[in-house]
C-alpha cells in the first residue's frame, strides 16, 4: 500500500504496476521518483493486519549506474536486523538505513526465482522485523527512459537457507519458558464426505465446512417427482461433519402420469415403472417408435396412452400424447383418411375434414353425411386423331391407356 510520510494511504502513487513472478514479485515505478510502501499480512476476507513474531523480506537486483545516475535506493527505519550483499552499500543514520548498489549489475541478469547465483546474492538486501503488524520501505528510482521495476521476495516467517537464499541469515534464538500448562490441542479443518444416494450422485468426494455439495438426479428422477421438476439439489457441509438434512434429501421417481397427459378419454401408463414394449392385452404397450397419433394405444419415451372406445391418440404441438375423439360415423372414402379438427386446429370435437391420398382431391361437404370427402381426380376424355381411342372413355389420375393408330 502506498502511503505518505505520516502513514496515510495515497491515491496518486508513482507505482505503475505490481506483478508476481513465481516466488518473487516486482513493483514498477515512474522514473526519477520515490514512494513509501507499507507491507502487511491480513487474515483472508478481512483488512485486519496480523502481528507475527518475525517477518523477513529480501530486496533483489539492487542496481546502480553511477555514470548515468540511474540508481535504486531503499530506506528502512523499523527493522530489527538486516544483511546486505557484498555489492550493497548501507549507510546508517540512527535507526534508519539507506542502501544502494556499489556498482552496476551486469552479469547474469535479473533473478527469475529465489535460486540466486553469487552475483545476484551480492546485490540483495535482506531485512527482518519483529512483532510488527506492518513495515514501511521507502523506494527510490533514478533517471530512466520510462519506468523502473524493483524486485522483492515474498514476505516469509522463515529465513532462506544457503542453497536458495539471497543472503544467509542468522537463526534467531527461540527461548520457550517452562510451563505447567498441558499441551494445547490441535485444530483440524472440518470436512464432509458426500455419499451416493439411492436416486442421485454427488459431484465430489470431499467438501469443506460451509461449502455446498451438488447431487444430480439419475435419469427418470427429479427433486419433486414431476416431469418438469429440477434434477439437482444442494446441501451444505455442517460443523458436525455431515450435511444438512432440511428439504429434499434424495430425488424422487418421476410420475409421468401425475398430470394425466392422456386426458379423460384414456388411461395413462408410466413407462418408468412398467414395460411399454408389449401389447395392451398384456397390460403393457407397443414398442416406443416415433409417435404418429391416430392409434388406440401408443407410447412415448416416458408414458403411454390407452384410449377409450371411439377415441384415438393425437400428438400435440410439443410432442405430447393425448386421447381425442376419433372420426367414428364419418368416412372420407377410399381416397383419404379422416382428420379430427379438434386436435389439429382446436375446433369443436364434432368437426372433421379429410386428408386425401395422391390422385384424389378434397370435396368439401361432398360426403354422404354432408361432410368432406375425397374424390378421384378426373383427366377428361381421351382424344387422339387417327387412332382407335374412344372419346367416351373416362380416365382418372394414375390411369393409363394404350392407343393404336
Amino acid at each position: 500500500q502506498a502511503v505518505d510520510d505520516s502513514g496515510h494511504a495515497v491515491t496518486n502513487s508513482v507505482i505503475k504496476n505490481v506483478w508476481p513472478k513465481e516466488e518473487l514479485f516486482s513493483m514498477e515505478f515512474v522514473k526519477n521518483t520515490q514512494q513509501n510502501v507499507r507491507f502487511s499480512i491480513v487474515s483472508p476476507g478481512t483488512s485486519s493486519a496480523i502481528t507475527l513474531p518475525e517477518l523477513f523480506m529480501t530486496v533483489l537486483d539492487i542496481d546502480c549506474n553511477n555514470k548515468k545516475g540511474i540508481c535504486e535506493t531503499i530506506e528502512s527505519k523499523d527493522h530489527h536486523m538486516y544483511v546486505a550483499g557484498d555489492n550493497v552499500n548501507v549507510v546508517k543514520d540512527g535507526d534508519k538505513i539507506t542502501a544502494t548498489a556499489k556498482k552496476h549489475l551486469n552479469g547474469e541478469g535479473n533473478p527469475v526465482n529465489t535460486n540466486l547465483n553469487e552475483e545476484q546474492k551480492s546485490h540483495a538486501l535482506t531485512l527482518g522485523w519483529r512483532n510488527k503488524p506492518y513495515f514501511v520501505l521507502t523506494m527510490k528510482v533514478g533517471r530512466v527512459w520510462g519506468s523502473r521495476a524493483m524486485m522483492l521476495s515474498g514476505i516469509s516467517t522463515h529465513m532462506w537457507t544457503q542453497q536458495t537464499a539471497a543472503m544467509k541469515l542468522p537463526t534467531p534464538a527461540l527461548v520457550i519458558p517452562e510451563s505447567d500448562c498441558a499441551e494445547a490441542p490441535s485444530c483440524l479443518p472440518i470436512s464432509c464426505a458426500p455419499q451416493a444416494r439411492a436416486n442421485s450422485t454427488p459431484s465430489s468426494t470431499s467438501v469443506a465446512f460451509g461449502a455446498l455439495e451438488t447431487w444430480t438426479c439419475k435419469p427418470g428422477y427429479s427433486v419433486d417427482g414431476t416431469p418438469s421438476g429440477i434434477t439437482a439439489f444442494n446441501l451444505a457441509c455442517l460443523s458436525s461433519g455431515s450435511f444438512e438434512e432440511e428439504g429434499h434429501q434424495d430425488c424422487i421417481d418421476i410420475d409421468y402420469c401425475s398430470r394425466d397427459p392422456c386426458g379423460a378419454n384414456g388411461v395413462c401408463y408410466d413407462c418408468s415403472t412398467q414395460d411399454c414394449n408389449l401389447a395392451p392385452t398384456q397390460t403393457t404397450f407397443l414398442q416406443r417408435r416415433g409417435i404418429s397419433g391416430g392409434l388406440e394405444f401408443e407410447a412415448t419415451e416416458h408414458y403411454a396412452c390407452w384410449c377409450n372406445e371411439h377415441f384415438l391418440t393425437a400428438v400435440g404441438s410439443e410432442g405430447q400424447l393425448t386421447c381425442h375423439t376419433d372420426c367414428s360415423g364419418h368416412s372420407c372414402g377410399e381416397g383419404g383418411s379422416c382428420v379430427d379438427l379438434s386436435v389439429t386446429q382446436g375446433a369443436s370435437s364434432d368437426q372433421f375434414t379429410c386428408s386425401c391420398h395422391w390422385g384424389h382431391a378434397l370435396v368439401p361437404n361432398g360426403g354422404p353425411d354432408g361432410g368432406d370427402t375425397c374424390s378421384r381426380i378426373g383427366c377428361g376424355p381421351l382424344s387422339v386423331e387417327n387412332s382407335d381411342a374412344h372419346p367416351s372413355a373416362e380416365l382418372f389420375a394414375g390411369d393409363s391407356a394404350l392407343v393404336h393408330c
